[in-house]
Formats: C-alpha cells, structure tokens, sequence
C-alpha cells in the first residue's frame, strides 16, 4: 500500500507550457483502498522552477465523503530567487469535486476550494489569504467563475469577487473601501 516516486527532471527540463524545472520531486505514496484514502508527501531535491529553488513539502490527502471524492492540500515551503530573496507559503487548501467525477469527461468537471493560507517574505512581510466564499472551478471555463478571497498585506485589506458563475476574466476587488473591476485575462 505504500510507493515511493521520483520525478528526475535532471538539469532542465521545459516543459509544454514554457517553464523550466530541474532536480528532483520525491513523492511518498500511500493508499488505503478499504477506506478509500490516499495520502501522497512530496519533498524536493535541489528543484528549481524558472531557476527559482523550491524546499519544503506539500502532503495531499483524498478522500471520498459521502461518496463526493476531495482533497486536503497542505503546503509548508520556501521558494528562493536566484538573489537570494525568499519566501516561504504555510496554507491549507480543500479542493472538494462536486460534478463530473462519474464520467470520462474532464470538460463537465467542477469543484469548489477553500482554504487559507501566509505568505512570509524574507524581509518580514506577511500577506495572508482566506477564501471566504468557495472558489468555483469549471473545466469547462478557464477562469474560476465565483467565489471570495480576503487578502490582508500589512494595513491593506483587498477583498476579491470572481463574480456570480459566468464564464469570463471579470474580477471585482474592493480595496481601501474603493471598487475596482479588472480583467485577469487580460494583460496591459
């Protein structure tokens, strides 16, 4: 019931979406198919994203409950630029599948996630994140469709809208008591 996988991306490794990874992703699998569980631990070795080194683990729990499959994602590392900056990432996040996990048709899927989590910087900024309000995720849009995040980033609180279940990159934020709308899509 339990395996052990290494991702061995070596010294570069670009993948279809442009990024580049190297060294090594460990990954500790085990599974309890009475229980219908299964928990994967991944730790890192010397791996890098774009040249920027990425230590610590991530464990991720599934579980069915009630017959509705999810996930407990918790994260503890730190990412570290080519200067030496960092930043270090402690959360928890649920990801639950709530439509589409009967069928081979990815494009119907749909789950919602919740979660908080800190983002510490190496010069002693904090930035927590709640989801107060689940996020939406459509396969079939690529945007999160609704949902609420709170962000509180020293004496800044924004809090952001993905909108009411319409397909599209329309976000509103309120920040500082002032409504802002923007496009996620959209680069300027």
């Amino acid at each position: 019931n339990t395996k052990n996988v290494t991702i061995d991306f070596g010294d570069g490794c670009t993948m279809h979406n442009g990024n580049i990874l190297s060294g090594q992703i460990i990954m500790d699998i085990t599974y309890n198919l009475g229980a219908l569980k299964a928990m994967t631990y991944s730790s890192f070795n010397n791996f890098h994203i774009n040249g920027k080194k990425v230590e610590g683990n991530v464990s991720k729990t599934h579980i069915i409950v009630e017959g509705i499959p999810e996930a407990i994602i918790k994260t503890d590392i730190k990412i570290i630029w080519e200067d030496e900056t960092f930043a270090t990432v402690i959360g928890e996040r649920k990801r639950v599948w709530i439509e589409g996990f009967n069928n081979l048709n990815f494009g119907d899927n749909v789950f919602l996630v919740s979660g908080n989590w800190a983002i510490t910087k190496n010069n002693g900024a904090i930035r927590n994140v709640s989801i107060v309000d689940p996020l939406r995720r459509e396969m079939s849009c690529r945007f999160v469709v609704s949902g609420v995040v709170n962000i509180i980033h020293g004496e800044k609180e924004i809090t952001v809208n993905y909108g009411d279940g319409e397909c599209d990159d329309l976000v509103t934020a309120l920040i500082d008591g002032e409504t802002i709308e923007f496009h996620i899509g959209r680069r300027r």
